[in-house]
């Protein structure tokens, strides 16, 4: 075992199969599979030796604001564990929250402005992405367009009342990965 930076990460390297550079001096720092492959280096997270999180890649343009507020609140709760054992209490109460927003969700009580996405339309989009789907119900092809997420995706100047909470649901699930696999990778090596 070594603190010297360089060695760990030629281990890293070796281990992850690609080159990396040393940006910063993390505590801990975890590299979450992507759905093609086993983890990227533009997407990760980790705290700081001077106890800020930093976060690359878990945040995304077309995320609900529910969501995003979601894995905002997650890396809040991570910020102040410096160990395996506080890691493991902060990601329990990761999981909490998840739940709890997954309950707001389910009940339908989450306020309409934290559902509805902002998307810039561009050029040379087919209509088969959610954003241009709705754009194409207002017969706008520039600018921006706000929507809900429902079956076919909708301008939210239709109202609010057709979302499919499901949908939310799951962007919910698919943003707390990371947080999952991190504790699943914390209790197979305990």
């Amino acid at each position: 075992e070594t603190d010297e930076p360089e060695v760990i990460l030629k281990e890293i390297e070796s281990e992850l199969g690609y080159k990396m550079k040393l940006e910063a001096h993390y505590s801990w720092i975890v590299f979450p599979p992507s759905r093609s492959s086993s983890g990227v280096p533009s997407r990760y997270f980790g705290l700081l030796r001077d106890g800020s999180i930093k976060a690359k890649g878990l945040l995304r343009s077309d995320m609900p604001p529910i969501v995003r507020e979601f894995v905002e609140g997650a890396m809040k709760l991570l910020k102040g564990s410096r160990d395996a054992q506080e890691l493991s209490s902060s990601l329990i109460r990761v999981r909490k929250l998840m739940e709890e927003v997954k309950s707001e969700l389910l009940r339908g009580s989450v306020p309409h402005e934290k559902l509805v996405i902002e998307r810039r339309l561009s050029k040379g989009c087919g209509r088969k992405l959610a954003h241009r789907r709705a754009a194409s119900i207002l017969r706008i092809s520039g600018g921006e367009v706000r929507f809900l997420l429902a079956k076919d995706p909708y301008p939210v100047e239709m109202g609010a009342s057709c979302y499919d909470r499901g949908k939310y649901l799951a962007e919910l699930v698919r943003a707390a990965e990371p947080f999952e696999f991190m504790f699943r990778e914390l209790m197979s090596h305990r």
